[in-house]
């Protein structure tokens, strides 16, 4: 199964004004240049699991709001494909963004 780009470029587009962010002011916070986030936004890109990560502490929203339409509810599907570089990474976004919204 293939992520469907548009439906999370739209996603971060619609968040982004709900939290009147420019797309310059997002792309200075994640350290990347504003014409790639607007390629994210038109579903041109994919972001790098770092960069994901860091999105969505930006926009303060779960990775299951911006996948919600790639991941099946029914986890076990894709437990085998989840290597421990990724399970790794999660727990890291986890706790990362546990931390953030302790601070609010």
């Amino acid at each position: 199964m293939e992520m469907d780009k548009l439906k999370l470029g739209e996603r971060v587009r619609n968040r982004r004004r709900e939290l009147k962010i420019t797309q310059s002011d997002l792309a200075k916070r994640l350290g990347i240049s504003v014409g790639y986030i607007g390629h994210l936004e038109r579903g041109l890109r994919s972001p790098s699991l770092e960069l994901f990560m860091t999105l969505c502490l930006e926009l303060n929203v779960t990775p299951n709001y911006l996948l919600q339409d790639y991941l099946s509810v029914a986890q076990d599907e894709y437990s085998e494909e989840f290597t421990p570089e990724v399970i790794r990474a999660a727990k890291n976004f986890i706790s990362a963004y546990e931390t953030s919204q302790q601070t609010y």
